[in-house]
């Protein structure tokens, strides 16, 4: 962006620690996830071109065909910037996962970074997290709700109900 004369985008930093948990990866995941949404102003509406949306962020993206089961690719260089290749072999709604989910690790890791996604790093914690990311992007639980709501689902399916004692099989 130097080079062609334009101000080089800042993408926010989310300043977390290591998570040492799954649970905690998860909640640092969903909690980013929630904060960018509403940075980005979708708050719990569908994003409708996450290719557009991250490439808005100044973030390069490409897809092209990868290697050894790999999903995508994210490398970062102080003097270029980043970028995420998605693996073209994937299908539409795999793409936009796995590029939320390098996203979700633009967001986190700092410095120079090259990492490589694939399904056998799913157990890492950092791929835990990237991963809640994308889940809670793509599907934030309020506009999930919303969408029931709207539906008229997500409701009790009963309107009344009957308590039985276990010991005599007795409605009680």
């Amino acid at each position: 962006e130097r080079r062609i004369g334009r101000k080089p985008r800042r993408v926010p930093h989310y300043d977390a620690p290591a998570p040492s948990s799954a649970a905690e990866a998860i909640a640092q995941g969903e909690d980013a996830a929630d904060q960018e949404r509403h940075r980005l102003g979708l708050l719990h509406t569908p994003a409708a071109n996450v290719v557009e949306l991250v490439a808005s962020q100044g973030i390069g993206v490409a897809a092209a065909p990868l290697q050894d089961g790999l999903t995508c690719l994210f490398l970062r260089v102080q003097q270029i910037g980043s970028m995420i290749a998605v693996n073209s072999t994937c299908d539409e709604v795999q793409r936009r996962f796995v590029l939320l989910h390098a996203y979700a690790h633009v967001l986190f890791e700092r410095g120079a970074v090259l990492r490589a996604s694939k399904p056998s790093s799913a157990g890492e914690l950092i791929a835990k997290r990237a991963t809640a990311f994308a889940n809670a992007f793509l599907l934030p639980e309020a506009g999930v709700r919303e969408m029931l709501t709207s539906l008229g689902k997500g409701q009790p399916s009963r309107k009344g109900f009957v308590v039985l004692d276990a010991a005599t099989d007795e409605s009680t």
